[in-house]
């Protein structure tokens, strides 16, 4: 009797994985269409996921929050794959632009960056182009748009002066682009440059006057307020920096009309204090999280988890609350906006600062590679996002 040859048995083995995983799949999306679930859904795009089927698992879970716009897991899972794909277009483009570079491929990697949250390689990759291809409009567009969604989510000066700078660079090589005007018109609305602002809005409609249905009307009422009230008499560079230093913008920036769905990325993303209790209560269990808790922007406590032990939880408070704004502060004179998360060692262990809107989080961890792939996670589940 002849024995199986171990290349036998692996071949018969990856068959019978192939054949159960099929089957596996087959009952997962048998049970999502006919006995529609939030866990059903859940466990479908999960499966999807693990495969390495990330599109797959993004379009079912996109399906699954439509059913189900509530569902928390099928939102994380979601949020993964999507951010998977990112990660796997980046790695793509990173290829592609060894080998043949052009500044359609750099603009698309450098929103990407931003897309993920790594605005100073987004930077960076645009800066490249720039250099190599000084005469196109693309990633001075982009560097544009990543500007202003920092000035909208910031409100610092040099954002926005930075956005104008390369968008009226963007109206110098293509005076006929739309989006630099649109982007330019909603800088400037929002920091009360109003005169400037119906310049930019004017110019669209002569581009494309199929905007008239959406910016027109704006426009008009744009036009009444000035002469009713007149302009402020400032200039720009005066005006960013009351935005900076007052907090707030001289009008809101959700005023301003979506256009051929134009983004509004930086606004979005609003702080689900409901999402983010529930992920922490789950975070501070995991081994290796000592403590954990969120301040609001006055410093006050808004959550707190965790266990007992050091340091204190007045010391832990006032650690927080103090290093979040030297933190802030060096990002800022670095020019990288505000801080979006930064990790620290410390004689307590590893200190995790997340910034979500109107909110610190502080997290002490010992800094294992586990303690940060569950921060990932956390810092997307403090966010209330709609579904595309």
């Amino acid at each position: 009797m002849r024995g199986t040859r171990p290349e036998e048995k692996d071949v018969t083995v990856s068959l019978l994985a192939r054949i159960s995983d099929s089957l596996t799949l087959r009952r997962l999306r048998r049970t999502a269409e006919v006995q529609p679930t939030p866990r059903a859904y859940a466990e479908l795009a999960d499966h999807l996921v693990q495969k390495g089927r990330t599109l797959e698992a993004y379009e079912w879970a996109t399906r699954g929050l439509r059913m189900f716009p509530d569902a928390k897991r099928i939102a994380d899972v979601r949020r993964f794959a999507q951010r998977q794909q990112m990660l796997e277009e980046i790695t793509s483009l990173t290829q592609r632009i060894a080998t043949s570079p052009n500044p359609a491929l750099y603009a698309r990697l450098a929103m990407l960056y931003h897309e993920v949250g790594d605005h100073t390689r987004a930077e960076e990759v645009c800066i490249e182009c720039g250099e190599r291809f000084p005469d196109d409009e693309a990633t001075y567009l982009v560097t544009g748009e990543i500007r202003v969604d920092r000035f909208l989510a910031d409100g610092l000066a040099r954002d926005a002066e930075k956005a104008v700078e390369n968008l009226e660079r963007v109206a110098e090589l293509n005076t006929g682009n739309v989006r630099c005007h649109l982007l330019l018109a909603r800088v400037f609305h929002a920091v009360g440059a109003l005169d400037a602002c119906c310049a930019h809005l004017r110019k669209l409609l002569q581009i494309t006057p199929a905007a008239t249905k959406t910016i027109r009307p704006f426009l008009a009422a744009i036009e009444a307020r000035i002469q009713e009230w007149g302009d402020s008499g400032k200039d720009l560079d005066e005006l960013y920096l009351e935005v900076e230093k007052n907090g707030t913008f001289a009008n809101d920036p959700w005023d301003f009309p979506r256009y051929r769905g134009m983004r509004h990325s930086a606004l979005v993303r609003d702080l689900n204090i409901d999402n983010l209790r529930a992920s922490m209560a789950d975070l501070a269990w995991l081994p290796g999280v000592q403590r954990a808790l969120v301040l609001d922007d006055e410093g006050e406590i808004l959550l707190e988890a965790g266990r007992l032990g050091n340091p204190p939880q007045e010391v832990f408070t006032q650690l927080v609350r103090t290093l979040g704004e030297t933190a802030d502060g060096l990002s800022r004179r670095m020019d990288i906006g505000t801080l979006t998360r930064a990790d620290l060692k410390g004689p307590f262990g590893t200190l995790h600062l997340i910034r979500f809107p109107g909110a610190l989080c502080g997290i002490l961890g010992n800094g294992s590679s586990r303690t940060s792939d569950a921060l990932d996670e956390f810092m997307a589940c403090g966010f209330s996002e709609g579904v595309a």
